[in-house]
């Protein structure tokens, strides 16, 4: 139903004549009486007769009449309403990453953006980075926090930060004794490592893999950080990003080595939706996460 004709043919109830409802709707007379000629068309039904020199209502006129006000007054509640669910949405913000990301890289933006936005609602969903991405994509999550790279299609991606990798051994072992780890001196060892599917867990295979290292024994364990309690316990050995076990080190409760070879590394990054325009609170939060990190420009 057209909105605008159904408040001219209001008006021309009100007033009583097409030329006046004209003048309080600033129309000319001939355009109001074809707006409401198409109106009637698109109904399927006479709405006035001529009586006199005046109009007059038919039945579905008066049908009308009776209806229209609810009609306008539910319209007007509706875009209220959207106009809130805008408003609310523009001063909230869902972030999206994985319980390690945000324990070793997120604090410190995050305590900025509260102290920027202390108004906004700041909601954190955890999860793996695949999982992540995917409730990016799907509207679930504003922005993703993420271990890249990403291969799903309609993302907007800026790498922040890079992570390199570090052989985590019990205290004590014998591999603690050199100062870098070879790749082939793990291979007979029990590992634990990330799951597989994971980006990080890829990294680390792809490194053995160049290296022509057959990996041995392996404990699958989903969190980071658990499986860095895992190696204070002594149950094995991991490869883990440093961010992952400097203060476990610091504090003497696992030995931390280099890998010698090639560099395995991870870099995480920032996603989210493209073509979706981020809201002012978004990109305030991006931001502050591309100054965090290596403020690269987005792919």
């Amino acid at each position: 139903m057209d909105l605008e004709a159904l408040r001219t043919f209001l008006a021309v109830v009100e007033t009583g004549s097409i030329r006046a409802a004209a003048d309080r709707r600033h129309r000319s007379q001939p355009a109001l009486s074809r707006q409401i000629k198409l109106f009637e068309e698109d109904l399927g039904a006479r709405l006035f007769e001529r009586a006199g020199r005046g109009l007059r209502l038919t039945a579905a006129g008066r049908q009308l009449r009776r209806d229209a006000a609810s009609i306008l007054h539910h319209v007007e509640e509706v875009s209220r309403r959207v106009r809130e669910a805008a408003g609310a949405a523009r001063r909230s913000l869902v972030l999206g990453t994985s319980h390690h990301i945000a324990l070793h890289r997120l604090p410190a933006p995050m305590r900025e953006f509260r102290r920027r936005h202390t108004d906004v609602l700041l909601r954190v969903v955890y999860g793996g980075s695949e999982e992540i991405v995917e409730k990016v994509v799907s509207g679930e999550v504003d922005i993703g926090v993420v271990t890249l790279p990403s291969r799903r299609a309609g993302l907007v991606v800026r790498p922040a930060w890079e992570d390199r990798f570090v052989a985590a051994l019990p205290i004590g072992h014998p591999l603690a004794a050199l100062k870098q780890v070879p790749l082939g001196r793990l291979s007979g060892e029990p590992l634990l490592l990330p799951q597989v599917g994971t980006t990080t867990r890829a990294a680390i295979e792809s490194a053995f893999r160049k290296a022509k290292v057959p990996l041995g024994s392996v404990q699958e364990i989903p969190y980071l950080d658990t499986i860095r309690v895992s190696v204070e316990m002594g149950l094995g050995i991991a490869i883990l990003p440093e961010t992952a076990v400097a203060e476990a080190a610091r504090g003497r409760r696992l030995a931390v080595r280099p890998l010698s070879g090639p560099p395995i590394t991870r870099v995480l990054g920032i996603v989210h939706r493209k073509g979706a325009a981020l809201s002012p609170v978004e990109e305030t939060f991006v931001s502050i996460l591309a100054r965090a990190g290596v403020s690269s420009p987005p792919d």
